[in-house]
């Protein structure tokens, strides 16, 4: 599904997820899927985080200059602004939009651990066997209708 749609399911999504008896899971289950939704988001944090780590440590000072370990953002004492300390080029603070992951974002990490608890993968295993097509496709369809239902309470209190 594209990433520009929202993360809900369609009405046939949810007809599947009620047919195999997921839906009445995540109703009587509700706060422990929260509670691995929002395991989720923050190893999302820290996925984002850990990248744009990276990539501000990988700019490439010039030929000949110099090469020392990465020290931050310092300030140029003729304009005032952030700069890196080897470009030189003007760095932007991140926004909220850059730190905190969108649902979408979420969504692999929400699918990946709910198949490492074992309130889900006993009742997959139940219904349909040894079928790991059938048990990443509801997964990610449970994890798509978690995110969807709780975004407020998974998000609220942002990236640390």
């Amino acid at each position: 599904m594209p990433r520009s749609q929202p993360i809900g399911l369609s009405p046939a999504e949810i007809a599947e997820l009620r047919n195999w008896n997921f839906m009445e899971l995540y109703t009587n289950n509700r706060s422990r899927f929260v509670r691995t939704a929002q395991g989720a988001y923050l190893a999302t944090c820290n996925l984002i985080n850990i990248s744009s780590s990276a990539a501000a440590q990988s700019i490439t000072p010039f030929t000949g200059q110099r090469v020392t370990p990465y020290t931050g953002q310092q300030i140029d004492p003729f304009t005032g602004q952030r700069v890196t300390p080897y470009t030189g080029q003007q760095v932007n603070p991140p926004t909220d939009q850059q730190n905190n992951p969108t649902a979408w974002q979420c969504c692999k990490q929400c699918c990946s651990m709910l198949m490492c608890i074992d309130l889900f993968t006993n009742k997959a295993v139940q219904q349909f066997g040894g079928a790991v097509g059938l048990l990443e496709h509801v997964a990610e369809l449970l994890a798509r209708h978690i995110l969807d239902q709780n975004w407020a309470d998974i998000s609220e209190s942002g990236c640390p």
